[in-house]
């Protein structure tokens, strides 16, 4: 196989290497993928096709990558310098949460005091007391008044039937 053309050159498999910057390891990788022209000559050896303007990496790509990782690093030390910063903070408010709360007493529950029911602040007798707890919930929550008030408003909506 030949190639034949003015702007190609044809060199050996170690010019090339050096000319792209790689190893010839990799010379040899893209000659056996075919990613790269080349040519065998009967005696075995591999001559590659390159096009002048091809040259090694471009040491400026490599600096670009290095600034790049650089300053990608400097930026993962200052997020974590704000996640100390933020947790040092959340720690501080803690601590002033608790010594705030330290700072209240501590309610003591109220001591039950019935409040007597007769008239005139007089005790209820044991059967009234008695009475009263025989009471559904919800009488003692309402209240008799409230109750009569739910019994009309019913006897009213039946009658209008």
């Amino acid at each position: 196989m030949t190639y034949e053309d003015k702007n190609i050159d044809r060199v050996t498999v170690s010019e090339a290497a050096q000319r792209l910057g790689v190893t010839q390891d990799a010379i040899r990788q893209r000659v056996k993928r075919g990613t790269i022209k080349y040519d065998k000559e009967s005696d075995g050896r591999v001559y590659v096709y390159l096009n002048p303007t091809m040259t090694p990496r471009d040491s400026t790509l490599e600096n670009s990558h290095e600034e790049l990782v650089g300053t990608l690093r400097d930026q993962v030390a200052y997020l974590k310098d704000e996640v100390d910063a933020w947790r040092e903070e959340a720690r501080r408010k803690d601590h002033l949460l608790a010594a705030a709360l330290g700072r209240i007493p501590e309610l003591e529950p109220p001591e039950t005091t019935r409040i007597p029911s007769g008239e005139y602040g007089e005790e209820p007798n044991d059967e009234e007391h008695q009475q009263e707890d025989l009471r559904p919930w919800w009488f003692k929550w309402l209240g008799p008044i409230t109750l009569l008030a739910l019994a009309l408003t019913v006897l009213n909506f039946l009658i209008q039937r």
